[in-house]
């Protein structure tokens, strides 16, 4: 789990408010959990006074929710920063970085999650999916040579025609009396 300067075992970065820490011991390696291993959990952690935390695809909490993504992460060899603090939420340079739910950095070859912009567990393995497969793993497997300048160009036009298409299709249901 995070050690005091805020990285894990895993090369998950996570950033944590001064004072606050958490364990989490994962039930076991699904994303969603039935009731009984919700249950077998915490009898586990009734029985060893300790701290379990398992994970439920619906649970919303910031530990389930960095839990899950540090399992990700280790399962994809792929480091991943945890944004959590408000303070260093407040201190990201645009409006549009503050409100997404991740990104891929380019300049610095980085993923990025943001815990309170994700609902719950679901919401972050899609980010994670999202941008881990989507953004920096195209990037790497087709050149980002090619990536920038065919896959985008491509992805544009064929875009663009779906909403000429649409356009034309709206102006044709609009003069039909």
């Amino acid at each position: 789990m995070p050690s005091e300067s805020g990285t894990s075992t895993h090369g998950v970065q996570r950033t944590i408010p001064a004072g606050d820490s958490y364990t989490a011991k994962l039930a076991n390696d699904s994303p969603k959990t039935n009731f009984e291993s919700k249950k077998n959990a915490t009898d586990e952690e009734n029985s060893n006074g300790g701290s379990a935390a398992y994970l439920d695809a619906y649970d919303s909490s910031d530990e389930a929710k960095a839990a899950r993504v540090e399992q990700i992460s280790a399962q994809l060899g792929t480091p991943i920063k945890v944004v959590s603090d408000p303070e260093e939420i407040g201190t990201l340079p645009s409006r549009r970085k503050r409100l997404a739910k991740g990104w891929y950095d380019e300049a610095n070859d980085e993923v990025v999650v943001m815990l309170p912009n994700n609902v719950n567990v679901a919401d972050v393995e899609n980010t994670v999916v999202h941008e881990v497969v989507g953004h920096k793993g195209l990037r790497k497997l087709i050149g980002e040579e090619r990536f920038t300048h065919e896959f985008l160009k491509a992805q544009s036009d064929r875009l663009n025609a779906l909403i000429r298409q649409e356009e034309e299709q709206s102006r044709k249901r609009r003069k039909k009396p």
